[in-house]
């Protein structure tokens, strides 16, 4: 059969050009084409309101006053997409690009999952692949897979993140995070604080670099390093020092902005070249690395800097 593009101003059925079966169409080809060339599907007598599946290249308006985008859009009056297959109990919506250097094709996948007693809902998607044949060494790709509990309840829901390695490398799959009840976990790789003043929807989270603290009465940098600092992931600073008080004037080596500054006056401790370090003056103190909550930063005790010497350590204090 032949149709126009539009059904005419009668309805379905009325004329030649409309056509109407509440049977069954069987066919090996069915063509349809046209500026406006659609299959429409309705839940029952066609109305505004039951159009549950279009298929066009344009998207439209039918004549009932349903609007349906360009492609296959579904769930268009309260419906839903199900792609199953009844075979393997698995449904699956490939992805493919069609170009030729691609091997594994991004996918979605839903299925069940473990052996009987331990069986888990699983959804799947795989990130795609380049062809080792066409682009050696270069076949590696992503997934990650979203779980449900397990049926005997020895697991909490859970989401894996996962590395496939190229053929080269041997090919093993890599689990390097994931989350469950427990909380985000990392299994290998790093992770990096986020910059304060930034994390907002306005302001999306930066990575924080190392910062260098502006040097204050007469306290040097002893090379390159002076005080750096960055924030932690765990909501805490962490610190390089290798300063100078050969010319220093007081205990207090510099000020940290806001961001940066604990509930309460934190430490740790520092060593010198000089015999300070040891204790040997004032008390048996050794010095420290200090900062308040007003962020003033200090080696104490007083003591500490009163004799020229270079002041080095590595740390890191708790925000909260």
């Amino acid at each position: 059969m032949t149709f126009p593009d539009t059904v005419p101003a009668g309805g379905f059925g009325s004329g030649i050009s409309g056509f109407r079966n509440t049977g069954t169409v069987i066919a090996n080809t069915v063509i349809v084409f046209g500026t406006g060339g659609a299959l429409l599907f309705y839940n029952g007598t066609p109305a505004l309101g039951n159009l549950f599946l279009a298929i066009s290249p344009n998207g439209g308006t039918d004549t009932f006053g349903n609007v349906y985008l360009p492609g296959i859009d579904c769930g268009i009056s309260n419906t839903i997409v199900h792609i199953y297959n009844k075979a393997s109990n698995i449904g699956v919506i490939d992805f493919p690009t069609q170009i030729n250097i691609e091997s594994a094709i991004s996918e979605l996948s839903g299925a069940t999952s473990g052996l009987s007693g331990h069986r888990f809902i699983q959804l799947a998607c795989f990130g795609p692949g380049l062809s080792n044949a066409l682009v050696p060494g270069h076949d590696d790709f992503v997934h990650t897979t979203w779980n449900s509990a397990n049926e005997d309840g020895t697991s909490s829901a859970n989401l894996d993140f996962n590395y496939h390695e190229t053929t080269a490398a041997g090919g093993a799959l890599n689990e390097y995070a994931y989350m469950d009840a427990s909380g985000f976990n990392i299994t290998a790789g790093s992770a990096v604080g986020v910059q304060p003043g930034t994390g907002t929807v306005v302001t999306p989270a930066v990575a924080d670099p190392w910062h260098n603290l502006t040097l204050a009465n007469g306290w040097a940098a002893a090379g390159s390093v002076g005080v750096r600092y960055r924030k932690g992931v765990e909501n805490e600073v962490k610190f390089d020092v290798v300063v100078s008080s050969a010319a220093a004037t007081s205990n207090q080596v510099g000020t940290m902005p806001a961001g940066y500054r604990p509930s309460g006056t934190r430490y740790f401790a520092l060593g010198s070249n000089d015999n300070v370090a040891g204790g040997a003056t004032a008390g048996n103190a050794g010095p420290f690395f200090q900062v308040t909550p007003a962020g003033l930063v200090q080696i104490a005790p007083l003591h500490a800097f009163s004799a020229a010497g270079t002041w080095v350590g590595n740390g890191c204090i708790p925000l909260d």
